[in-house]
């Protein structure tokens, strides 16, 4: 954990036969949550923290204010989506039909049914792997939550976290204290974008993600992408994360 320290000094002197001095050095020291208790009892004195509930209150909430509320977190559908099909692809050959087929011709020739494996698997492994560093341009990563109706976006830096792959957050309950970046209200068009920071954001719909799924070989992927949050909704940017 870090700390912060401010250091005050005084000088005193006495006489005493001869001129002495006297050093006297105060230190305080600030934790991380010491000081987002203050801002954050500061900000709350001064009214400046909505607490959202539900749908009710959300035109209360602007862009540039604070929010706090309290949501189970999950990462976002198609990071998620992309993770669980980068695990199973390894297991794709254990579950093919021909397994039998396989284990006897590995008997004659394991090294050839290893090379076979490594055929079938290694290209998808590849593709899946390129897609998910495409998703994962720069250190940020989306967090998605739901309070009563809304949908929340957060936007969160891997390296905030004690555990950079956030696993110790992922589905569980939290509150969020955070800087709200947009809102979106129920009877509005707009959406947020869960591809809008990667290299496939700019192409402005999750078509080319979806073709490259589609051409994975062994993957039969024929689903849809939820790739775009739909109002009511709000994207925050979270100052922290606590139970």
């Amino acid at each position: 954990m870090s700390f912060f320290s401010v250091q005050f000094g005084g000088r005193g002197s006495r006489q005493s036969g001869s001129l002495q001095s006297e050093n006297t050095t105060e230190q305080i020291v600030y934790t991380p949550a010491s000081i987002f208790a203050r801002m954050r009892k500061n900000l709350e004195s001064m009214g400046l923290v909505r607490k959202l509930v539900d749908q009710q209150n959300l035109h209360e909430i602007r862009p540039g204010g604070f929010v706090e509320f309290e949501a189970a977190l999950r990462r976002s559908p198609v990071i998620e989506l992309l993770s669980v099909f980068q695990q199973f692809v390894p297991l794709m050959g254990l579950l093919d039909g021909n397994a039998n087929e396989a284990r006897a011709q590995s008997r004659n020739c394991p090294k050839n049914r290893g090379n076979q494996r490594a055929n079938n698997n290694g290209p998808s492994n590849q593709q899946l792997s390129s897609l998910l560093s495409a998703m994962n341009a720069g250190n940020s990563e989306d967090l998605v939550a739901q309070v009563g109706d809304i949908n929340v976006v957060l936007t969160t830096e891997k390296e905030s976290f004690v555990d950079p792959t956030m696993n110790d957050v992922i589905d569980g309950t939290f509150r969020i204290f955070g800087k709200v970046t947009r809102v979106i209200p129920s009877d509005s068009d707009a959406k947020i974008s869960l591809l809008r920071k990667s290299v496939l954001g700019k192409f402005g719909d999750a078509s080319m993600l979806q073709d490259n799924l589609n051409e994975i070989d062994g993957l039969n992927f024929n689903g849809s992408l939820e790739n775009e949050i739909r109002g009511p909704a709000m994207q925050v940017i979270p100052i922290a994360i606590y139970s």
